[in-house]
């Protein structure tokens, strides 16, 4: 359960769910995809929303570091979903 309380919000730490692996896993589901929506949201509106802050240059690096986690939020994203069809589902058929 370690591995997808590290996935998920920290307040999820010491709430109890991890008493309930397949909950604890949709949860975690949910917030990585909210976090994945939200980052390329943000990506979409940096350079309106901050242009007059940065650099050109700088905003370039802001925009490959968020390219950065969002590779990162969507391999997440990608194994927690596994766990959590693994969880409900103990067939040996994986979700396309």
């Amino acid at each position: 359960m370690g591995w997808l309380l590290d996935r998920g919000p920290a307040a999820l730490r010491g709430s109890g769910i991890d008493r309930y692996p397949v909950a604890l896993a949709f949860v975690v589901e949910q917030h990585c995809t909210v976090a994945l929506d939200g980052l390329r949201h943000a990506y979409s509106q940096v350079r309106y929303d901050l242009g007059g802050s940065l650099t050109p240059e700088d905003l370039a690096g802001v925009q490959q570091s968020m390219e950065r986690v969002g590779a990162l939020l969507t391999v997440d994203l990608r194994e927690v979903r596994l766990v959590r069809h693994a969880l409900a589902n103990p067939s040996p058929r994986l979700p396309r």
